[in-house]
């Protein structure tokens, strides 16, 4: 008996070292290549659509949109509202020597791997790229404020795997008027139509529709979305669940990878052309490519136009 208590003891802190040390590793050793990128272009930023009288503290539109529309990044403090250098800089490329080269692979793996798991595989563990929120799994779809998600529900490529709904590219957040559909199934089915017809034709690699939620009817929206839109009435809205999500749109599930090699910047721009006013779209820039590398920084895309955090 001593003997087999001395081995489960040994097996104990055997996965308790190969854990530490995953864990150690996870944050500068992901498995991940790099290119040279071009600099960030100024002329490309993007004056905030609609009065500054509303927002505290100077924060920008891009901001202001994502806060109002239940980012959990933005939320939980993993988006920040900063100049894209300084984005950059402090966060993309955190412990990155040279500034100059951005991710063009990265290797992605969940930390929910068992103890026994940890000890049977020697798995190394990594970590989720900062600016990526809650998971939108079944169980938490399932407690969203409008009920259950719509079934069936599909714009983009086939399904996505259990691995790839954790990984979020895009984040379409609607403030539908209450004008548009009499009950939360009507408005979801609405949102369904409006997506469908905005992403027809358009090249989105192997991106998919992770869950389509229903809303919750509101007669106070945030001031920043009543002073973009010019609607001032009840509208529905994603903000109180998991959201409408978009998984990344070039991986590799088996060896947990994703890439860079399809242009989301130009995908999600000429959708967000196709939206009505009242959506706008959230890109997480530490999944979001534009052909070469992911560009590292937060985009909110609205009426096809980019805007930008700290601008």
């Amino acid at each position: 008996m001593a003997v087999k208590v001395k081995v489960m003891g040994n097996l104990v802190a055997l996965a308790l070292i190969i854990l530490c040390v995953s864990l150690g590793c996870a944050g500068g050793n992901t498995k991940s290549k790099m290119v040279k990128a071009d600099p960030i272009p100024q002329s490309q930023e993007t004056a905030a659509p609609s009065p500054t009288t509303s927002r505290p503290a100077g924060h920008s539109f891009a901001y202001m949109v994502a806060m109002a529309g239940g980012n959990k990044g933005a939320e939980r403090g993993y988006i920040k509202d900063l100049p894209r250098e300084e984005y950059v800089r402090k966060y993309e490329l955190k412990g990155v020597s040279d500034k100059n080269f951005r991710y063009r692979e990265r290797t992605i793996r969940t930390n929910d791997a068992s103890l026994l798991q940890v000890v049977g595989q020697a798995a190394t563990l990594g970590i989720m790229p900062s600016g990526i929120g809650a998971a939108a799994t079944s169980g938490n779809v399932a407690r969203a404020a409008g009920g259950a998600a719509i079934t069936g529900a599909t714009v983009g490529s086939s399904p996505a795997t259990p691995w790839q709904r954790r990984i979020q590219l895009a984040q379409v957040i609607p403030w539908m008027p209450e004008s548009e559909a009499k009950t939360p199934e009507e408005a979801a089915a609405k949102m369904l139509d409006v997506l469908q017809k905005a992403t027809a034709g358009v090249q989105m690699g192997e991106s998919v529709l992770i869950e389509l939620p229903k809303p919750v009817l509101v007669d106070n929206p945030p001031a920043v979305i009543i002073e973009a839109t010019n609607h001032t009435g009840k509208v529905w809205t994603w903000a109180k669940g998991p959201g409408i999500l978009f998984s990344a749109s070039k991986s590799d599930p088996q060896q947990h990878k994703v890439f860079a090699m399809n242009d989301d910047i130009g995908t999600w721009t000429r959708i967000s052309e196709r939206l009505p006013r009242w959506c706008f779209v959230f890109l997480n820039g530490s999944l979001a490519g534009n052909g070469q590398y992911f560009v590292g920084y937060p985009i909110v895309l609205w009426q096809g136009k980019p805007n930008y955090f700290g601008s």
